[in-house]
């Protein structure tokens, strides 16, 4: 079904549930063990959303006891989520689909704020 704008809400929910599922059973799993995978409270502050001058923009946000980056806007946010490792201070590197760690992904943070970051030399500021 297609509204007045030729979106296919049935992609749209099929992309939501690929998103969200695999969350759901995870938290579904862990309740049930009493597990909990630690979480990094200083990964905060770097979630947001950057842009670059170029009209580039992208979301930080948490993932898997990490962090991830999604270029927006996307119709398969699956497909498009880079997930990242953190490597020292303010400095991550891109994880590739083969587990292998790719370019450095370098926050800046100015008086105790993080402002911008720094990949493949171009600056995103912090919106």
């Amino acid at each position: 079904m297609t509204n007045a704008n030729g979106a296919d809400a049935g992609a749209f929910t099929l992309r939501a549930h690929e998103i969200v599922a695999p969350a759901v059973n995870k938290a579904k799993d862990l309740s049930e063990s009493k597990a909990h995978e630690p979480r990094d409270p200083r990964l905060a502050q770097y979630v947001g959303t950057y842009v670059n001058p170029w009209g580039g923009e992208i979301a930080v946000l948490p993932w898997k006891g990490s962090l991830a980056m999604l270029y927006l806007p996307t119709e398969n946010p699956m497909r498009g989520l880079a997930e990242l490792r953190h490597i020292e201070n303010d400095v991550f590197r891109r994880v590739r689909k083969d587990g292998e760690l790719a370019e450095p992904i370098a926050f800046t943070v100015e008086d105790g704020q993080v402002t911008r970051f720094t990949r493949h030399s171009n600056h995103y500021r912090r919106r």
